[in-house]
């Protein structure tokens, strides 16, 4: 199949969706002609990036055989619709969740109204397919097809196993672990990750075997400071910032628990929550909100448990359990259920018919 690939939103290693849009090309790549157009950065990146796409869009529409155009995000297709329409072209479209929720009427009028034209769609998630209904858009014309992962990209093989593992943290994030429980979270700390909500309420009165490592940066990481300060948790919690590649590998590898405690945020949503995946691929077990897109990442008692949102007894005891889950069923479920592979051929699916 010939593929006509859009997005802003495209990078190896850096945000959600650019990951996702980097691994979905790949993917086609093996078996399809994929003509892509692509950018990654800030919203400023759009100044040069929407002519640049248009006039790219023009050249392959009129020079190659296309298929279908699929806009890895909804950013550009107030520019490339009408064009893509001319040349008489099916256009699919992504929808992650947050570009459906976002408050501004100006930015609905601009990017989310245009976007209903669309001719299908592909959801990451239930909850983001029941959004994409509630604006308008026909449910006969989404398919859900969750992100994928590469199985074995989080394996780590080390001489010594887990203790060599967790030394080896010890000396990159230069703190001492001692025989501490690891809990991790990883992602862009923003109020819906829940992460200020669970150094406040959890970390207390969780045993103190347990530490807490926070990989991230973003908005919320002033209030998650202060909280940590407040609590007085400077021996327990410890912000690492934003990690390399390698060094997140290791964490995945050397804790005991991923927690993901997301709370409801109005106007923002979790659409799914790919370092679920991420973390179970190396048989890591994950403790989540049960909310929003993450009820389509986590397999309930099979690579973690559910936990009832801001409910700090809950998380607690969840996290005491989860522990007990076998590793290679879980290690199994998620290099079967989302190998980026077997993902876009879902994908080739839906455009061939």
């Amino acid at each position: 199949m010939n593929i006509l690939f859009i997005t802003r939103s495209y990078s190896k290693n850096k945000g959600g969706k650019e990951i996702y849009n980097y691994n979905l090309v790949q993917a086609l790549k093996k078996t399809n002609d994929v003509y892509a157009i692509t950018s990654s950065g800030s919203f400023l990146n759009l100044v040069w990036f929407y002519p640049y796409s248009f006039v790219k869009t023009f050249y392959y529409l009129s020079t190659k055989k296309v298929d279908v155009v699929h806009f890895g995000d909804n950013f550009m297709l107030p520019g490339i619709y009408p064009l893509a329409k001319l040349f008489r072209k099916k256009i699919s479209i992504t929808l992650y969740g947050l570009e459906l929720t976002y408050p501004s009427s100006v930015y609905q009028t601009i990017f989310v109204n245009p976007m209903k034209r669309g001719d299908y769609f592909i959801s990451i998630s239930k909850a983001v397919a029941d959004v994409a209904v509630s604006k308008g858009i026909p449910r006969e014309k989404i398919k859900v097809i969750t992100p994928g992962m590469n199985p074995h990209e989080f394996d780590m093989k080390e001489g010594g196993g887990r203790a060599a593992l967790r030394k080896k943290l010890e000396d990159k994030i230069g703190i001492s672990l001692g025989n501490k429980k690891i809990l991790l979270t990883s992602g862009r700390l923003v109020k819906r990750k829940g992460v200020e909500w669970f150094v406040s309420n959890v970390i207390p009165k969780i045993s103190k075997d347990y530490v807490y490592l926070i990989s991230g940066e973003g908005e919320e990481g002033e209030n998650i400071r202060k909280s940590i300060e407040k609590n007085k948790l400077e021996e327990r919690v410890f912000m690492l910032g934003r990690t390399s590649h390698e060094l997140l590998k290791l964490l995945y590898n050397a804790s005991d628990v991923f927690v993901m405690p997301n709370i409801h945020v109005e106007g923002d949503m979790e659409g799914f929550g790919i370092v679920i995946i991420e973390a179970n691929s190396v048989g890591l077990p994950v403790v989540a909100s049960k909310i929003e897109g993450i009820k389509d990442a986590l397999k309930d008692k099979v690579t973690g448990l559910f936990a009832e949102e801001k409910n700090t007894d809950d998380f607690i005891r969840k996290i005491k359990e989860v522990e007990k889950l076998n590793k290679n069923k879980m290690i199994d479920y998620v290099n079967k259920t989302f190998d980026w592979n077997e993902i876009a051929k879902e994908f080739v699916e839906v455009w061939e018919r």
